[in-house]
């Protein structure tokens, strides 16, 4: 891993990460890796390691200052970033593979098959909706700007208004 300072360039620090890092989430001052089947979360000051875990799941976003956001087959889950461990875990019905999410101020916004839904920090669900078509093999994340959530939908993306 290599933080350089983002207004010059130049190295801040560098650590090992292990092999074959696939992801990459900031959760307040926690650098989150998933690397085959080890979690780690690191200083983002100094890259000091702080807790590695072995874990299978699939791919994390940024969270809030104290969890990251991870998602695996039929379900999502969230992460502690003070020590790695699991804090919540919220199943799709129906198994569907690993959906997609977002998190955005105190909600997670997760797509998965025809459905999105949206759940608060600690995985209660605050509403969930229907799209109307299956996204596929689609395994774009959905994006969150201003009142509105854009969701690859299949053929197109759906915009949800998150305002209420």
């Amino acid at each position: 891993l290599l933080a350089l300072d983002a207004r010059d360039g130049s190295r801040k620090w560098q650590v090992s990460g292990g092999t074959d890092v696939t992801a990459l989430a900031l959760a307040g001052s926690t650098l989150f890796t998933d690397s085959a089947a080890e979690l780690q979360g690191f200083r983002v000051t100094d890259g000091r390691r702080l807790w590695h875990k072995e874990d299978d799941g699939g791919i994390l976003a940024g969270g809030s200052r104290t969890l990251a956001v991870g998602t695996e087959q039929g379900g999502l889950y969230a992460v502690r970033a003070a020590d790695g461990s699991r804090a919540w875990r919220y199943g799709f019905q129906g198994g569907q593979a690993a959906p997609r999410a977002v998190v955005a101020g105190d909600t997670v916004y997760a797509r998965a098959g025809e459905k999105v839904c949206a759940l608060d920090l600690n995985g209660k669900k605050r509403w969930n909706a229907d799209l109307g078509r299956d996204a596929g093999d689609d395994q774009h994340t959905p994006v969150v700007r201003g009142d509105r959530l854009y969701v690859p939908s299949g053929t197109g993306i759906a915009a949800v208004d998150v305002s209420a």
